[in-house]
């Protein structure tokens, strides 16, 4: 029988699995024999798990865009559920992406195997109705946001507050070496239009024409667009053909953002990643009119921005589903720009929501948690 530790892990989006990643490399670097397989993306891949599945390609958000792939997951669950009997995990880790990993979870409690959830669902924003369910089937909650360590204590579940892992790579980059070779350009704005396929979209058509408008009043204005994978980066490449003032980047998303003095941000993970690079932001997001129509009826929170959320206050404007226009958008651009005390006041509050992310070493906190789990 093999007695060296067997971790399953499953990501199904890019900010998964670059978060797996850094939390398979921390559970190596603890324990050399852990042997890791699971679903997640290149990074994963990377740093030591066996990948049955590349489901980040898929990533997707939404009731019409999760019907499209259904036949997908399907067969990817499939064949986990056949590995969960065939190579017996000592534990499951899950990253986020609920829908399907909430459904997975089910079926590993019934094997009787250790489910930990790493990097919450957002239950706390629209989900509550599930928490019956996750009581039931996971034993523990690995958190990486404050607020959610008293949410899930209020609801008598077991959770550790672990830190954030984009503390660690704010110590590892500070400045950018863009800066010199795009010092001609300013203002330089970063353009985070999402990690997803169908985000990048629903919303590139809106940010191309605001950046257009902008460029009319800045001549010397440039755009930096750090794309997550190669597929968005010839998308919009081939939307922005003529188009001087656009910079299109394989990801080198820190260092574009190190780069920039404002950025226009995808709600999700990245708000936080700008606020780590101390940039003042606009974070927008759109959704399918009938996803929009059932979010309304759910959701339980003031704000969607992660940074305004950690923050408990709104301190970066939001422009959501019918506000997202370019022309409210550039405007509400212009406005930023043209007042530095407003630029310096957000500086000073991204800084202070920084400081309730936690200390360095997440990912090692996590691991340390689920090494010590597997071997009760």
């Amino acid at each position: 029988m093999n007695s060296n530790p067997r971790i399953m892990i499953l990501a199904g989006e890019p900010s998964g699995d670059k978060m797996g990643a850094q939390l398979a490399q921390a559970l190596i670097q603890k324990d050399p024999s852990v042997e890791l397989l699971g679903v997640g993306g290149s990074l994963m891949r990377q740093n030591g798990v066996q990948i049955l599945e590349d489901m980040t390609r898929w990533a997707v958000i939404g009731l019409l865009e999760v019907v499209k792939h259904y036949r997908e997951f399907r067969r990817v669950f499939r064949e986990l559920s056949r590995t969960l009997d065939e190579w017996k995990p000592n534990a499951v880790v899950l990253i986020d992406f609920p829908g399907f990993n909430l459904r997975f979870a089910k079926r590993a409690h019934r094997k009787k195997v250790r489910v930990i959830y790493y990097v919450s669902p957002q239950v706390w924003a629209w989900g509550k109705r599930r928490l019956g369910l996750m009581k039931k089937i996971i034993d523990r909650m690995l958190v990486i946001l404050p607020f959610e360590k008293d949410f899930y204590e209020r609801n008598n579940m077991a959770v550790d507050f672990v830190g954030h892992p984009l503390v660690d790579e704010g110590e590892k980059q500070t400045s950018s070496g863009m800066s010199k070779e795009l010092e001609k350009f300013y203002p330089r704005i970063s353009i985070l239009p999402g990690s997803r396929v169908n985000e990048v979209h629903r919303h590139w058509d809106v940010l191309l024409e605001a950046a257009r408008q902008m460029r009319r009043e800045f001549p010397k204005i440039c755009f930096l667009v750090p794309c997550a994978t190669d597929y968005l980066y010839e998308e919009i490449r081939r939307s922005t053909k003529g188009e001087d003032f656009m910079h299109l980047y394989r990801g080198r998303m820190r260092e574009c953002l190190l780069a920039s003095q404002f950025a226009w941000v995808c709600s999700g993970t990245a708000t936080l990643e700008t606020a780590y690079c101390g940039v003042p932001m606009i974070v927008f997001y759109r959704v399918s009119r009938i996803t929009a129509f059932l979010i309304r009826r759910l959701i339980q929170v003031p704000f969607v921005g992660l940074v305004n959320l950690v923050a408990a206050q709104k301190i970066v404007p939001e422009l959501l589903q019918e506000d997202f226009k370019s022309e409210h958008l550039a405007q509400m651009t212009k406005d930023f720009l043209s007042n530095e005390k407003v630029l310096n006041e957000t500086r000073q509050a991204l800084r202070e929501v920084l400081q309730k992310l936690g200390e360095p070493g997440a990912s090692a906190r996590a691991a340390e948690i689920i090494l010590k789990r597997v071997n009760e």
